[in-house]
């Protein structure tokens, strides 16, 4: 595993993933908050987490991030 996709594991924790699966299938904040089981204010908060850490700026370029660096 190269340094990138080991430093993307720990960007990427499991709830981050879950939430990346989700927003791959095209789900919106609230009906994953709703299958996750965690408050919308959550989810958001690491959506914004996701965006900062990644250098990205929306849902695309951050999906497109995940499949570059191995994490869906």
């Amino acid at each position: 595993m190269t340094n990138e996709k080991k430093r993307s594991r720990k960007i990427i924790n499991e709830r981050k993933s879950e939430i990346l699966k989700l927003i791959s299938n095209g789900y919106e904040s609230k009906e994953k908050a709703e299958n996750l089981g965690y408050s919308l204010s959550m989810i958001n908060h690491d959506l914004c987490e996701m965006y900062n850490d990644t250098f990205t700026n929306n849902k695309a370029h951050l999906i497109s991030w995940a499949f570059r660096n191995g994490v869906l």
